[in-house]
């Protein structure tokens, strides 16, 4: 009985499988069986959060110069958050706010920035109230480091979340892993 290959039902993937080699055959070795959908949407999902990062570089917080984030196009609510809900003052979320507007995330979402505020402050950051101008703006760009940090683990667990939730269609996954929303909004909020 011969061992029959199917050819794939899609006319677009026939004609790609022709170009690139066609239809693996019964004596083909996989010498590249690294290339799979996990190790490919993780290298472009990486791919995707550092360009999101690379975005982010005109915002930085530099003392004495004032940057408009909505002309440079590259306005995000966390450094906002940091200084105005009092976590750079040491304030945590949700529990005090001092003379600050209480915070108006779920609770969740509050306790992550407390955690990403210890963190920063673990890392040396200074928080408390009356700091210099440039001990602000050391605190707010660390604080916005730690969250590109945390948030770029959760971005990949997103990732394997739906690779975990396509079995067999693993590919899919790299329409979010490419996903340019990622990129525009992947750090806003």
């Amino acid at each position: 009985m011969a061992n029959r290959l199917a050819e794939p039902a899609e006319p677009f993937v026939q004609e790609v499988t022709r170009v690139v080699g066609g239809v693996w055959g019964r004596h083909a070795s996989r010498a590249y069986n690294w290339v799979n959908p996990a190790t490919v949407a993780v290298g472009l999902g990486t791919i995707v959060w550092l360009l999101a990062i690379v975005r982010q570089i005109p915002c930085r917080r530099v003392p004495g110069v004032a940057v408009n984030d909505f002309y440079a196009q590259c306005y995000s609510d966390i450094p906002v958050l940091f200084v105005h809900r009092g976590l750079m003052d040491g304030y945590t979320p949700l529990l005090d706010a001092g003379a600050y507007p209480v915070l108006e995330y779920p609770a969740l979402t509050g306790w992550l920035m407390e955690l990403n505020r210890l963190v920063t402050g673990w890392l040396g950051a200074p928080v408390g109230p009356g700091l210099s101008d440039v001990d602000q703006a050391s605190a707010t760009n660390l604080f916005v480091a730690v969250n590109m940090v945390v948030l770029f683990v959760l971005w990949l667990i997103t990732i394997f979340a739906q690779l975990g939730a396509t079995r067999g269609r693993g590919w899919d996954a790299l329409m979010l892993a490419a996903s340019p929303c990622v990129v525009l909004t992947g750090l806003i909020n």
